[in-house]
């Protein structure tokens, strides 16, 4: 285990928390306005915004040729990162992954739960991650390792959803202990499909636990805390889904048609909302189960719904209907429950609001950069 590592990156946790009662009155919400073309953009040091089209497989060479070098940094920074702190992370490794190791090897137990799910990815996504092996020039099993560390590993973040006069809120944050990493917002136009977009880091497809379609669906995840029942570990990961839905639904009801005829895996929360429609749900999802846990509709009086920790529940029923557009949140909600150390993103009234952690300052204390959703999907 890097113990220097967790030293201070507990020190950077403590002194953000303090930090956030006296920087949130300085703190900015900068417009960005993105190019119309396939082409990279830098926000800052640590967001790029991205936008690619065509098939699947020259999205990922053209992304790859793109973001080469940050990659080839980032690949090597969180596999060493893996390596270095394997002893904490096989505990979590599932029994059943266990069985097939050979090794006490973490990167070995990642590599397994690929082959566990490949059957039941979508060819365009194997091609999308073979694209960025061939136009990044990095090995092809590396990307695989990267992406499928957070399938493998689960955490806890923060799911809300607010319907309101002012308008439809949608918020994702994410909290998961690692380097500091360059992350993106990458636009996809596949062909023939719904162009969308997700928040995630730079070395694939992992970690987009918040997207947006051309539709009007808004998505994220989090972790359940109390157990849903058996989990195979073998299916389609929820990232790869949200993929698939974004870029084939419509509306809520095709959405949760995907959700349903899926090989599903994980112990999770999953929200779905149809800005259109005025709809929203949180479902409880698990190999054997995809149930309405929360739901918004015309026909309710409920306009609040969110997953949070146990621990964070009493502070939420106490404040959740208080948050009604995105700078509320961002000035009085993030700095409440700490949340969004790696990065946060909001929906708000056709705009996206996007934070990164960066090198000494995690998102809910960092500016906020404001994106217009019709100029992301320009052509």
């Amino acid at each position: 285990m890097n113990i220097f590592f967790w030293i201070v990156y507990y020190i950077k946790c403590g002194l953000n928390i303090a930090f956030s009662y006296v920087l949130n009155f300085f703190r900015k919400v900068e417009n960005t306005v993105p190019k119309t073309k396939a082409s990279k953009t830098k926000i800052h040091d640590h967001l790029y915004l991205v936008k690619l089209s065509g098939t699947y497989y020259n999205m990922g060479v053209k992304y790859g040729e793109m973001m080469k070098d940050i990659i080839h940094n980032d690949t090597a920074k969180i596999l060493k990162f893996i390596t270095d702190n394997q002893d904490i992370f096989l505990k979590k490794v599932n029994p059943i992954i266990k069985n097939e190791m050979k090794t006490n090897d973490i990167l070995e137990a990642i590599y397994i739960m690929y082959t566990r799910c490949v059957y039941f990815i979508p060819d365009e996504i194997n091609d999308y991650y073979k694209g960025v092996a061939k136009g990044s020039q990095i090995e092809f099993k590396k990307i695989i390792q990267t992406n499928f560390f957070f399938e493998l590993m689960e955490s806890h973040c923060i799911l809300y959803t607010n319907k309101s006069k002012k308008g439809f809120l949608c918020l994702r944050t994410l909290d998961y202990g690692c380097p500091v990493l360059t992350q993106n917002i990458v636009v996809f136009a596949p062909e023939k499909k719904n162009k969308y977009l997700m928040l995630g880091h730079c070395f694939g497809l992992a970690a987009a636990f918040t997207m947006v379609s051309e539709k009007g669906l808004v998505l994220g995840e989090s972790y359940y805390d109390y157990n849903l029942g058996k989990d195979p570990r073998k299916g389609i990961p929820f990232y790869i889904l949200f993929h698939k839905i974004c870029a084939e639904a419509n509306n809520l009801k095709e959405a949760e048609s995907i959700l349903e005829k899926a090989k599903r895996m994980g112990n999770l929360h999953l929200a779905i909302s149809s800005i259109k429609e005025e709809k929203a749900k949180i479902y409880k999802y698990s190999y054997s189960n995809l149930e309405t846990d929360l739901e918004i509709n015309e026909n309710q009086k409920k306009n609040v719904i969110y997953s949070v920790t146990p621990n964070e529940k009493r502070r939420f029923e106490k404040y959740k209907d208080k948050f009604t557009t995105a700078e509320e949140a961002i000035s009085n909600m993030l700095p409440m429950v700490k949340s969004g150390e790696v990065h946060t993103m909001i929906y708000f009234n056709n705009y996206i609001y996007v934070s990164v952690t960066s090198t000494y300052i995690q998102s809910y204390n960092n500016n906020f950069c404001k994106l217009k959703i019709e100029d992301l999907f320009k052509d």
